[in-house]
């Protein structure tokens, strides 16, 4: 993390983002989820934002931080920089005594190696310290749901989702996995008990995440990419049949394409609910066994970044790794830790081969290669893990037919 804090964060100006809406909180008395950077053309970081004309897309947790962090800062913009960096590198640190807290309880003689393959992950810690990704501090509060989870403290566990869930949104679809098992592991008293108390602590933790930011509900839209598409596989389609369905080339998310966004964003919601009731359902009949549920959120979210996420970056493969580290080798850990290697290469791919300044690649190759790079093959992979998965469940059930078979006779 030390050698990567001095490096400016290279294809990536979130952290520039983080720096002036933080400012907008502390320092303006603005509104980061309502106003906009380009109201501040005067800020000394102005120049280096990417984003000046769309309010955050980030909870309130996350802009309280944010604000605290970009105060102690002050002014300087390496100082900031690096403050920001700071937290991103503990908030890895953090997450890394979360991991190997689970695993203390879930299986001891993993813990080292599973901590291992989370913190030593060089994606997360290029991301981390050298991007400054808020990432790290969301996937901290993952994994400690999983240390909490680990050893039935459920309430615990929900809630740290919850304060997940507002710095990004993301975890609030993991909430449903950890309620199952609650359902599971408590007795009806019990059970009512910790529902009501997650509640109302969660209810006071919305509201002090969000207070200082109110306008109304529309201070809770939990994604303001929905029409944005970049770096995913709706993306390479949107290009193949916008000219059919909109009558026009969709070379950038900004031209607006209304039939060919409202036929992708249905789709692939209908395809990611599917699958995330799936892992639901197989987690209930495992009767909430807290492996399995980590096995589940990890199905969730695997489906969630190759299936529903409309806009996918990098970084955004690092949420699968608490998920990856507590578990057994498998193919599901393994395609975990693939991807974490494969979406290196994105960055690579479209800023020195389809994004060339003035050699740009024609549609549909701008997205289509990069994009197939990193997820052609984790889409083999599970294909392949599918099919072994389901011939080994063929020969399992013929051997047990077959004794039944010399009993008839």
């Amino acid at each position: 993390h030390a050698t990567l804090m001095p490096m400016y964060p290279l294809d990536a100006t979130d952290v520039y983002d983080y720096i002036i809406r933080a400012r907008m909180t502390a320092i303006y008395g603005m509104n980061p989820l309502r106003d906009v950077p380009r109201q501040l053309p005067d800020d000394p970081f102005y120049r280096f934002v990417g984003w000046k004309n769309v309010p955050s897309a980030y909870g309130g947790a996350w802009e309280i931080i944010a604000a605290l962090v970009t105060r102690l800062a002050g002014d300087d913009v390496l100082g900031n920089v690096i403050a920001f960096k700071c937290l991103a590198a503990l908030s890895n640190l953090i997450g890394a005594l979360g991991i190997y807290s689970a695993l203390l309880r879930l299986a001891p003689s993993r813990a080292l190696s599973g901590t291992y393959l989370f913190a030593l992950n060089p994606l997360l810690i290029y991301m981390a310290a050298g991007r400054a990704h808020n990432d790290a501090l969301m996937i901290a509060c993952m994994a400690w749901s999983l240390a909490f989870l680990a050893r039935h403290q459920h309430v615990a566990s929900l809630l740290s989702l919850l304060f997940g869930a507002l710095i990004k949104f993301i975890p609030l679809i993991l909430i449903p996995a950890v309620l199952i098992v609650a359902w599971h592991n408590l007795q009806a008293q019990a059970r009512l008990r910790a529902f009501i108390v997650s509640a109302f602590l969660g209810a006071v933790l919305t509201i002090s995440a969000y207070a200082p930011f109110w306008f109304g509900l529309e201070t809770l839209r939990a994604e303001r990419r929905a029409q944005m598409y970049s770096g995913s596989l709706p993306t390479v389609i949107r290009q193949l049949i916008a000219p059919i369905l909109d009558g026009k080339s969709a070379e950038t998310w900004l031209i607006p394409t209304p039939n060919t966004n409202a036929l992708l964003a249905n789709s692939t919601l209908a395809l990611f609910a599917f699958s995330y009731l799936a892992s639901l359902w197989r987690l209930w009949r495992a009767k909430g066994a807290i492996l399995s549920a980590v096995r589940a959120m990890l199905y969730v979210l695997f489906a969630y970044l190759l299936i529903a996420a409309l806009w996918f970056m990098a970084w955004y493969a690092l949420w699968l790794l608490p998920f990856a580290a507590l578990l057994e080798r498998s193919a599901a850990r393994r395609n975990a830790l693939w991807f974490t290697y494969l979406v290196t290469w994105q960055g690579l791919l479209y800023n020195y081969v389809t994004l060339r300044p003035g050699a740009l690649a024609p549609i549909p190759w701008r997205d289509l290669l990069p994009v197939a790079s990193y997820m052609l093959p984790i889409w083999l992979l599970i294909g392949s893990a599918a099919w072994r998965g389901a011939k080994a469940s063929r020969s399992a059930a013929e051997l047990m037919a077959r004794p039944r078979a010399i009993q008839a006779e």
